[in-house]
């Protein structure tokens, strides 16, 4: 089955998800080509919610040529991911907190299915990452399925970030609150939370995500 993207229907608890307005939503599935992927078997094949220009983005982001020195961080959105960032690169660059000082995480790790840059610019990260001949660092929030394939077959590094669902949902509400203005209350976020409406969500994989 090719990849699947299906709109997310407005309804009494969709419509509490807004800004100054309720924020479209998709879910986007991907269970194809995991023939030759043990692991696969593992992984959880539910759809995941998403916005919809992640349509568009898919075929770039499946397409990407994983290299087996890379080293990737996933978890689900508010889990600690930014931290483990700052741990692993500098444990790999010899605790250079010099260089972590003046260089912003975006460019040390890159956040490879959003492509924006610190300003809210639009940018390239899979185009940023092809070209780098460096040690490269990649940061992602999708779960095992909608990942590239090459990082299975080029066996690269992937550390996964859990944290219990709970703590998540909390962290996650104020970031929607702080960050994209969320308007709604704490029930309103919960609400979609539990009933996979929020971005991210899978049948709440927070530890099955992988």
């Amino acid at each position: 089955m090719p990849a699947t993207f299906v709109n997310v229907p407005l309804n009494s608890i969709t419509s509490k998800f807004c800004v100054s307005r309720p924020i479209d939503l998709i879910t986007a599935n991907y269970t194809d080509d995991i023939e030759d992927l043990p692991v696969a078997k593992k992984w959880s094949m539910k759809p995941s919610v998403t916005f919809p220009n992640f349509s568009e983005q898919f075929p770039l982001l499946q397409a990407f040529e994983s290299r087996p020195s890379d080293i990737w961080v996933v978890s689900f959105p508010k889990c600690g991911t930014t931290w483990t960032q700052e741990m692993v690169w500098l444990l790999d660059n010899d605790l250079d907190f010099d260089t972590a000082k003046k260089t912003f995480l975006y460019d040390r790790f890159p956040f490879f299915e959003v492509s924006y840059l610190p300003n809210g610019q639009k940018g390239d990260t899979v185009g940023k990452l092809n070209e780098m001949t460096e040690q490269r660092y990649i940061k992602s929030h999708m779960p095992a399925n909608l990942l590239p394939r090459s990082i299975w077959r080029a066996k690269c590094k992937v550390i996964y970030v859990a944290r219990n669902p709970k703590d998540a949902a909390i962290s996650f509400y104020h970031h929607w609150r702080n960050i994209a203005t969320f308007t709604g209350t704490l029930d309103h976020f919960l609400d979609m939370f539990v009933n996979d409406y929020s971005k991210y969500t899978s049948g709440l994989q927070i530890y099955a995500y992988f």
